[in-house]
């Protein structure tokens, strides 16, 4: 893309409001939910991260730069539309200590009318 979109890189200064808080992100490759993780991780969230696995090239530069802010970045490339993944992603937060928040970043959703069924 030509000019380069800005996703916080180089605008977005943290100021660690989310210091010891755990978030679970989805759609991190690109657009939103590439800002939304580089801002969870600038104020100092622990973050479980998905991405659609053709998009692993975006991905891993945004992993890169959110890793560089000091806290854990756990990567799981993984179908939301799979609801057997989407039972496993929403527990895989325990790796990095709980979820405190989640993001949804894709351009579809399915409602799920029960959080205790995830």
């Amino acid at each position: 893309m030509n000019p380069k979109p800005d996703h916080g890189e180089m605008s977005y200064k943290g100021s660690g409001r989310l210091k010891g808080r755990k978030a679970l992100i989805t759609g991190v490759d690109s657009g939103i939910g590439r800002a939304a993780g580089i801002a969870y991780t600038r104020e100092g969230a622990d973050v479980v991260i998905n991405y659609y696995p053709i998009e692993e090239p975006d991905a891993q530069e945004a992993i890169a730069l959110m890793k560089k802010e000091g806290v854990k970045a756990v990567a799981i490339p993984g179908d939301l539309r799979d609801e057997q993944f989407c039972i496993k992603l929403v527990k895989r937060p325990l790796k990095i200590g709980g979820l405190d928040f989640g993001q949804q970043c894709w351009p579809s959703a399915k409602s799920c009318f029960d959080l205790g069924y995830l």
